[in-house]
C-alpha cells in the first residue's frame, strides 16, 4: 500500500461581460467523420472557440501571452524492447521522458496553452511489437507483423494519453509514426479507448541499427500529438479527396473540385460545377484540412529518386524555404489555378523540414481545445469537467472526473480571482468570480489517499 498525492489544475478564462521530415500515419481519417467534424465548412465555429477565451490574434503569426498550459494531459510512455529485454535494443527512460518534455514544450511555446507530463512508463519486452509494426491494420494476415492499431488495442491503459516507442518497423511500414485522430468513425466504438494513442520509430528507417536524433524524434512526437488531439495534415487531400484519391493522395494530387488551393477566398464550383453538393462554400473550409489559416499546402515533403534525395524545404537556418524546382511533378510547383504554391513551411502538422516546424495556427490550436473538453476530458483519470470561461459575477461549478482509485480526501483551490462557495472535500466545488476582475483563472484538485 503507498500513499499518493496528485493534483489535478485546471486554467481557463475569466472575462468581463462585452457592452457592445518527418512522415507519418493517421488512424481513422475517413471522409464521413472528416464531414462530420463541427468546423468543416465552417471555421467560425473555432474563431468562437477562441473568442470565447478571450484568445486574441490570427493568421499563421498567432501567438497567445499565457506562459502557463492551459491543459496538462497525463501520458504514459511505453519503451518497447527485443525479447531479451535487451536496453541496447531502443532509448532508456531518461530520453523518453526528455523527448515528451520537449514536445511538450514546444506545444507551449507555438501557443498551444496545452502541455504533457509524465502519468506512468513501462518497458515491455517483445520484440514483435518493439520491430514489426506493419502498416495500420495489417491485410497479410501474417502473425508475425503487428498493426498499428493492434498494439495499440493490446497495450493500451485507459484514461492516459498512450505514447509508444519502436526501434524499427515491419516492410510495409515506412513511417516515422502513426497516431488515432479522435473524431473518427473507422474505429469501432468498443475500441475507441484506442483513439489517444501514438507510436514513434526510433531508429533509422535506412539503418536499422542507428538511431534517430533527438531533434527528429522529437518533431516526430509532437506531430503525432498533434493528430492524437484531432489536427490533420495541412496537405490532407480533403474529406472527399479521400474517396477519389486514397488516404495517401496529397493536396497537390487531388482535382479542381477537390483541392485547397492557394487562395482563401475561392468558392467551390467558382470554375464550374463540382459534385458532393459543396457549392459556394469556401475551399479552403471544406477541402485540405478544413482550415483557411493554414495555406495551401501540396506537401513539402522530402521525395527520393533512387540514391538522390530531393528536400522541398531549406533548413530553419535557410530560412525554412519552399522550393520544388527539382520535383518531378509540376503540381507540386502551383496549384490549379497555376499560383506558386506558398505552403506552412514553419506548421508542425506539415511534413517540413524538422527545424522548421514550430507552429500551430488559431485554428488548429481550437480544434485541439475542442477535442479536449468534449472527448479526451471524460476519458482522462483525474480529470476535472467544467466551463473553460467564467463570466465576472457569475457561479459556476467543476467536476472531478475518473478520480484514480484510492482517492479519500480532495482538496479545492483556486486563482485569486476566485472564491470558494460549497464543496470543499467533495468532487464537486462551486466558485465565484470576484467582483471587477478578469484574465487566467484556475481550480485545482489536490487529492490524497493510499
Amino acid at each position: 500500500m503507498k500513499n499518493i498525492q496528485i493534483s489535478i489544475l485546471l486554467l481557463f478564462a475569466l472575462i468581463l461581460p462585452s457592452l457592445g521530415f518527418n512522415q507519418c500515419k493517421t488512424l481513422g481519417v475517413d471522409s464521413a467523420s472528416f464531414v462530420n467534424a463541427p468546423w468543416y465548412g465552417n471555421n467560425q465555429y473555432l474563431t468562437d472557440i477562441l473568442a470565447a477565451r478571450g484568445w486574441t490574434g490570427g493568421g499563421s503569426n498567432f501567438r497567445n501571452t499565457q506562459t502557463q498550459p492551459c491543459y496538462q494531459l497525463p501520458v504514459r510512455i511505453v519503451v518497447f524492447r527485443d525479447d531479451d529485454n535487451d536496453p541496447l535494443s531502443n532509448i532508456d527512460q531518461n530520453d523518453a521522458t526528455q523527448f515528451l518534455n520537449d514536445a511538450s514544450q514546444r506545444f507551449v511555446d507555438a501557443g498551444a496553452s496545452i502541455s504533457f507530463y509524465l502519468a506512468d512508463f513501462e518497458f515491455i519486452a517483445n520484440e514483435q511489437a518493439n520491430r514489426e509494426i506493419n502498416g495500420l491494420i495489417d491485410t497479410s494476415n501474417d502473425p508475425a507483423f503487428l498493426s498499428s492499431l493492434e498494439l495499440f488495442d493490446t497495450y493500451r491503459e485507459d484514461g492516459v494519453l498512450n505514447v509508444y516507442f519502436v526501434a524499427n518497423t515491419g516492410p510495409n511500414e515506412s513511417a516515422s509514426g502513426t497516431a488515432t485522430i479522435p473524431f473518427s468513425n473507422v474505429i469501432p466504438i468498443e475500441r475507441r479507448a484506442s483513439l489517444w494513442s501514438t507510436w514513434v520509430r526510433t531508429n533509422e528507417r535506412d539503418n536499422l541499427n542507428e538511431r534517430r536524433s533527438p531533434e527528429d524524434i522529437v518533431a516526430t512526437l509532437t506531430h503525432e500529438l498533434g493528430h492524437v488531439l484531432g489536427n490533420a495534415h495541412t496537405h490532407h487531400p480533403g474529406a472527399l479527396g479521400l474517396i477519389t484519391n486514397g488516404v495517401d493522395a496529397d493536396n497537390a494530387e487531388v482535382d479542381e473540385c477537390l483541392q485547397e488551393k492557394v487562395s482563401r477566398t475561392e468558392l467551390v464550383g467558382a470554375n464550374g460545377f463540382c459534385p458532393f453538393n459543396q457549392n459556394s462554400k469556401r475551399k479552403c473550409e471544406v477541402n485540405g484540412d478544413g482550415l483557411c489559416d493554414t495555406e495551401g499546402d501540396p506537401n513539402v515533403r522530402t521525395i527520393r529518386q533512387g540514391i538522390v534525395v530531393l528536400k522541398g524545404v531549406s533548413s530553419a537556418i535557410n530560412g525554412c524555404v519552399y522550393d520544388a524546382t527539382n520535383f518531378p511533378d509540376s503540381r507540386y510547383l502551383v496549384d490549379r489555378n497555376n499560383v506558386a504554391w506558398t505552403p506552412p513551411t514553419r506548421n508542425i502538422m506539415s511534413y517540413s523540414h524538422n527545424t522548421c516546424e514550430r507552429e500551430f495556427s488559431p485554428g488548429q490550436i481550437a480544434i485541439m481545445w475542442d477535442n479536449i473538453d468534449r472527448r479526451l476530458m471524460s476519458f482522462l483519470v483525474g480529470g476535472i469537467s467544467g466551463p473553460s470561461v467564467v463570466c465576472n459575477g457569475s457561479q459556476v461549478t467543476y467536476t472531478l472526473i475518473n478520480a484514480p482509485l484510492g482517492v479519500n480526501a480532495v482538496t479545492w483551490s483556486t486563482s485569486a480571482n476566485l472564491t470558494i462557495v460549497s464543496g470543499q472535500g467533495s468532487g464537486s466545488v462551486t466558485v465565484a468570480s470576484n467582483a471587477g476582475t478578469n484574465g487566467l483563472s484556475w481550480v485545482e484538485a489536490t487529492l490524497s489517499g493510499t
